[in-house]
């Protein structure tokens, strides 16, 4: 058994990054740069107004006052040509017009009252007042968005305000998944007598959707080591990674290890001290990686969050892979934690006092329903001794916290979480 730390640095040694392609604006989002975006021109490329109003010349609005105000003749407006604002006039603008040459302010529309072609205004404006200047959002030749920065909506806008239309990413990877186990059943089927449906491969395909990724969904493979080792190898051929479920652990039909020995795979590790997830097993052959994860459907979320996903957003160079955590405080008192890393699915709030965390539901591998809610793991080492309500733990955020709900912690502090005895 190797330790949750050299299971993944074994990992990420062997996540070898993939080339990088120039694909078209819109096909970009939620993929990952694979070089520096530089402006190639100025945002905004001309000076403009950023409001509707004047614009005027600022030296001629010093002497307004209240009770003095200054008079300007607003200038006509002519198609096609551009108008010079003398000392004494002003021309109409609109918010995102360019700037007439002469001015060097713009007063808004709402300071000022117009008679005609009079204008009267009635506060000084200093130079450059309501002026956008060119390259004020953007500056021409600078850093837009770093190498291995994940593209975001926002990032779409930005690009199009530069005139891009196509962009360099990291390739996606392609996932083979497939399922080992004869009491399996795709959805849609009839199940007989002890059989249950698939859950692992279509969860995964959208886990590996989510990490910039291709997933290539192999099917279900029965309890045969033969066949077992040839879907393996065909998988091997058609994907960058793999990954299996099931037949991982120490039972009489748990023949991943030796499908994978029978191919010729080297294995990095087999079993991690960590909890749901200890059967793992991660395998290398012709630098590509093999990950056998559990079959019971929450060992394998958890296994494929702490393993997986790191190498997949390791492949296309992402720079900030890793979860945010966070200290929060314990809304009941929890176990301890044994001789392994722990994860607990949980529901982190936001609320006056900071955050708060609970247990999210029953804590056993093969229980996949109270991970519906969980939007974070309560983190605890091994040898994390049993805990009490209002104790501090170290929480990893799968999404945003909830703000606080009506039930006061204190309310849950007689509550004992049990972890029950099923196998991780």
């Amino acid at each position: 058994m190797v330790s949750l730390k050299d299971a993944l640095t074994l990992v990420l040694e062997h996540a070898f990054p993939l080339e990088a392609e120039r694909v078209f604006l819109p096909d970009s989002l939620g993929r990952v740069t694979a070089a520096p975006v530089l402006a190639p021109m100025n945002v905004p490329p001309f000076e403009r107004s950023p409001l509707d109003g004047y614009a005027v010349r600022a030296e001629d609005t010093f002497a307004a006052s209240p009770e003095q105000p200054v008079t300007l003749a607003v200038l006509a407006k002519t198609k096609g040509k551009s108008i010079y604002v003398k000392s004494g006039t002003c021309i109409r603008i609109l918010t995102g017009d360019p700037f007439p040459r002469g001015a060097d302010a713009v007063v808004p529309q709402e300071k000022v009252l117009r008679v005609g072609n009079l204008l009267f205004l009635h506060n000084p404006l200093p130079p450059e007042a309501n002026v956008a200047s060119a390259g004020e959002d953007i500056r021409r030749g600078t850093t837009v968005v770093e190498k291995g920065t994940l593209i975001e909506a926002i990032h779409i806008g930005i690009f199009s305000s530069l005139g891009l239309q196509r962009v360099d990413v990291f390739k996606k990877p392609r996932v083979a998944v497939l399922a080992t186990g004869s009491e399996l059943k795709p959805c849609g089927e009839r199940l007989s007598f002890g059989q249950i449906y698939d859950c692992n491969t279509p969860m995964l395909c959208a886990l590996i959707s989510e990490c910039a990724a291709v997933p290539n969904p192999f099917g279900i493979v029965g309890d045969s080591t033969e066949a077992l080792a040839c879907s393996l190898e065909k998988a091997l051929e058609q994907s960058d990674l793999v990954i299996s479920t099931g037949g991982v652990s120490v039972g009489d039909d748990d023949l991943v290890a030796g499908a994978i020995k029978k191919i010729g795979a080297h294995i990095l590790f087999w079993r991690v001290a960590m909890k749901p997830g200890t059967p793992a097993l991660a395998a290398v052959k012709n630098k590509k990686l093999f990950f056998c994860l559990p079959g019971n459907p929450a060992a394998a979320y958890v296994s494929f969050e702490q393993l997986v996903r790191p190498c997949l957003l390791a492949k296309v160079s992402l720079k900030n892979w890793q979860r945010p955590e966070i200290s929060a405080l314990l809304e009941h008192s929890i176990p301890a934690a044994g001789s392994q890393n722990r994860f607990m699915r949980a529901i982190c709030s936001l609320g006056k006092e900071g955050f708060t965390v609970r247990s999210a539901g029953l804590e056993r591998s093969g229980v996949l329903s109270s991970f519906r809610d969980a939007n974070a793991l309560i983190c605890l080492p091994a040898g994390t001794p049993a805990l009490e309500a209002g104790e501090k733990v170290t929480v990893r955020l799968l999404s945003l916290p909830r703000q606080q709900e009506v039930l006061a912690p204190h309310s849950l502090s007689g509550l004992t979480l049990s972890c029950g005895t099923g196998t991780f």
